[in-house]
């Protein structure tokens, strides 16, 4: 059921502009060109930006953010700091709000897209998460119910980041490629299992659980 849930969604992704409603973005072809279509049918070349909130940047060093505190001081509320910035970004040809953006404050005025982060790793370290296991399907699943669910029919909502800059192999976060990655889970993992499984029909062979490589278990 978890998955069928995860799918559904990738589906209404990518179905075409005339099985879905118009009254929401959509993508399509025109005149043989990929194109946005905004919930009125028109196309729409998506330009925003990200981490457009007051509450970003907290300092750890000072224990509070000194931009959301700068944002009061000057504005007095949040609502009226988002109204000044609904207004700049129309006034700069902005018109959507990027990735980690606060929508809830936002997301009535401006089309805007969410970053689900499904994967539930630090991009900054590169984590690596065993997606076969129970605890990222019990993420996705709260994820869908609690996120995805509730902006299900929000004409505004341009559509769905899954995760944000995730390592598939070697670079400044790690030298291991994603072979030796799952390879060095445990043995009872989940997604040591589907690696062993991937390798043995990629090689047409009941390859052993012993190699040059390492034992099944290291």
């Amino acid at each position: 059921m978890k998955r069928a849930i995860v799918v559904s969604i990738i589906l209404m992704a990518v179905m075409p502009v005339a099985a879905r409603a118009q009254t929401f973005f959509t993508v399509g072809q025109e005149e043989g060109r990929w194109w946005f279509f905004d919930p009125d049918g028109e196309r729409f070349f998506s330009m925003g930006t990200c981490v457009t909130t007051p509450s970003a940047f907290y300092a750890p060093d000072l224990g509070y953010a000194p931009y959301y505190q700068n944002i009061i001081n000057l504005y007095g509320t949040e609502q009226a700091w988002s109204d000044v910035v609904v207004q700049r970004l129309a006034d700069w040809n902005f018109n959507t709000l990027g990735a980690w953006s606060d929508v809830n404050l936002l997301g009535d005025r401006v089309p805007y897209t969410v970053n689900l982060s499904l994967s539930g790793s630090n991009w900054q370290y590169g984590d690596v998460p065993d997606y076969w296991g129970q605890d990222f399907l019990d993420r996705v699943a709260d994820k869908m119910t609690n996120e995805a669910a509730p902006r299900a029919n929000d004409p505004l909502l341009i559509g769905w980041f899954l995760d944000n800059e995730l390592r598939w192999g070697p670079d400044m976060r790690g030298v291991k490629d994603m072979f030796a990655e799952y390879f060095a889970f445990p043995e009872d993992a989940p997604e040591k299992s589907r690696w062993w499984i991937g390798c043995a029909t990629a090689t047409a062979t009941t390859w052993p659980r012993s190699t040059s490589c390492g034992t099944w278990a290291s």
